[in-house]
């Protein structure tokens, strides 16, 4: 390697486990496209966060779990061994781990002996999350070794379909008492086997990183927890005395494998209480009809006005948007709720943009004229039902925050149909005429 590759690699490591604010996804992408050059200064970086506690060691291990070489599993290994390091660190180590699918396995199967409970916790959730028919034999192995983390082996082998772990998980679940944490887990992994429960499926924001570890402000600034890292929480409260016990009603086998949760009905199609139309998610906002139009064209000029800034990435608007928060007048908790609305769709649609492949600011407003031009298909409405100067009104609305459902439903007392005469008097229909205008 060449010095000057040396130190690039040196300077990028350095601003990522010193950044306080954002993401920094582009000196991430550069070590993970730098691949195994990288990673002997990434596992040094990491040996070293004893004699450097303020640094943040985070995005070293997603960038680990992105780049997947054998040389990385045993400095991820190594962070499990050190649950202290926080339960946000931990998941992203378990989750780097779990990428790997069975070439983790032995690596797993060693912290599984480990004594430290926390530690062979996140062991077994990594070994739940490589997903691989390989691991079955050593999650069922562990639903009866240990009793105490049976939950997350009960739910990965609810993952990998393995029907033939019913009588076994029952068993479990009968044999513990009505306090155990975890008998609601072990009830829906049979559940879910027998076909009368589903468990969320992974959205593609889980599977890409540059959103999945992104700090969030209603969460304290750390990334959205996972379900694994909730597991771990309220375990981790149990086993320390901190949870207060409550007894819980146990099922038949039968009524398990036979009733259907009421989860798993058919989702209905929310209507929106003004025109009555279907609500749909569009450039990752819930809209109508009266709405779609006038949403697009305001994200577009959340773009428009981020180039004006200077700010020409998507990934750079992100961080901007970090800063409002950070450096503003209010925190997260004291905005109003049209503070938060804005906040949420500005950064939504930022987001939807880099999960659709967007990376300049310029190619996110490309890409949100496309969709506003195919809008009337969505509905199975003619395009210019859509675009009328009437409909760029509603730009305001999603300004205010009314973008979003629970706004929407309490805008207007009087119920007018879109295709009822505008109450006006113009003679035109309500949807060409003051739609927009009608609060």
């Amino acid at each position: 390697m060449s010095e000057s590759k040396a130190a690039d690699i040196d300077r990028d490591i350095a601003s990522i486990v010193s950044c306080e604010e954002g993401l920094p996804i582009e000196p991430i992408e550069r070590l993970i496209a730098a691949g195994e050059a990288a990673l002997p200064k990434i596992n040094k970086a990491l040996a070293t966060s004893k004699v450097h506690p303020d640094r943040d060691l985070l995005y070293l291990a997603v960038i680990l779990g992105e780049v997947r070489t054998p040389a990385s599993l045993p400095a991820l290994a190594a962070l499990l061994c050190k649950p202290d390091f926080g339960e946000v660190l931990m998941d992203a180590a378990a989750e780097a781990l779990g990428k790997f699918g069975a070439p983790a396995i032995p690596v797993l199967l060693e912290l599984l002996a480990e004594p430290d409970a926390k530690t062979r916790f996140w062991a077994l959730g990594a070994l739940r999350r490589t997903r691989t028919p390989a691991a079955i034999p050593h999650l069922r192995t562990a639903l009866k070794g240990m009793p105490d983390i049976c939950g997350v082996a009960a739910a990965g082998l609810a993952d990998l379909s393995d029907k033939d772990s019913i009588p076994g998980l029952y068993a479990i679940y009968e044999a513990f008492p009505a306090t155990n944490i975890w008998l609601p887990d072990l009830r829906d992994s049979i559940a879910c086997l027998a076909g009368q429960l589903s468990f969320p499926v992974d959205s593609p924001r889980d599977g890409d990183w540059r959103v999945r570890w992104r700090r969030r402000p209603a969460w304290g600034w750390s990334p959205e927890p996972s379900a694994l890292m909730i597991a771990y929480v309220i375990w981790d409260s149990y086993t320390s005395g901190r949870w207060k016990e409550r007894k819980l009603a146990k099922d038949s086998l039968l009524k398990i494998t036979t009733t259907p949760d009421r989860d798993t009905d058919e989702p209905k199609n929310e209507l929106c209480a003004e025109c009555g139309d279907k609500i749909l998610s569009v450039a990752a906002l819930p809209v109508c009809p009266e709405l779609a139009y006038g949403s697009t064209i305001h994200q577009e000029n959340l773009l428009q006005e981020c180039l004006k800034d200077g700010i020409t990435t998507i990934a750079l608007a992100l961080d901007d948007l970090d800063q409002e928060l950070l450096y503003g007048d209010h925190e997260w908790e004291d905005l109003p709720d049209d503070g938060r609305d804005r906040w949420l769709i500005a950064q939504k649609t930022y987001e939807f943009l880099l999960l659709e492949g967007c990376r300049g600011a310029a190619d996110g407003i490309t890409r949100l004229r496309e969709i506003r031009s195919t809008l009337g298909a969505l509905w199975g409405l003619p395009q210019e039902e859509l675009v009328n100067d009437d409909l760029l009104a509603m730009e305001r609305s999603v300004e205010a925050g009314l973008g979003l459902p629970e706004k929407r439903t309490e805008r207007r007392a009087i119920k007018i149909g879109r295709n009822e005469p505008c109450p006006c008097g113009s003679g035109k229909k309500f949807k060409k005429c003051c739609a927009g205008r009608v609060q």
